[in-house]
Parts: C-alpha cells; structure tokens; sequence
C-alpha cells in the first residue's frame, strides 16, 4: 500500500529505486567517446571558470569558449587554404 500522496510509477518494478539517469553506473563506448573527446577539446579552457562552482557555467562557458575559439581557427583555416589554393591557379 502506498503512503497517501506517493507515486506508484516513482519506482520500477523489480521494487528498486530509480535512480537519476544523469549519473549512469555504466557508460556505452561511444558515449564515453563522446564524453572523453568534450572533455579532451574543452579542457585548455577550464582555467577561466576555475572558481566557479556551477556545473553549469563551468560546462557552458568551457563549451562556449570552446566554439569560438575552434570556429574562428577553423573558418580561419578555411580561408587560408582557399587563397592559397588559387594562388596555383
């Protein structure tokens, strides 16, 4: 019998608890992939939010310094390939 006010679907049916699914106990060889590649790309970047206890901001301003700095190398790799590829034209 449930206590008044609980939720039936709050557990499974094997009676455990279920757990948040953010903290998984096994992660899939392409999520921990994933995982070890945004970890590798947006670690140079982890000293500005170095004081900051926010997983939150320390995830999104690593990701987003990790974008403009990637981009702009990137689009400026682009260009410089571009010109010199017509300069052997």
């Amino acid at each position: 019998m449930q206590p008044a006010g609980g939720n039936a679907a709050s557990s499974s049916p094997t009676g455990a608890s279920s757990e948040s699914p953010s903290t998984p106990a096994h992660k899939s060889g392409l999520r921990a992939f994933i995982d070890n590649t945004a970890e590798a790309l947006t670690s140079p970047f982890s000293g500005l939010t170095s004081s900051s206890h926010s997983e939150w901001i320390i995830r999104g301003i690593g990701t987003l310094a990790a974008l403009l700095f990637y981009g702009l190398a990137l689009g400026f790799a682009g260009r410089v390939l571009r010109v010199r590829a017509r300069t052997l034209i």
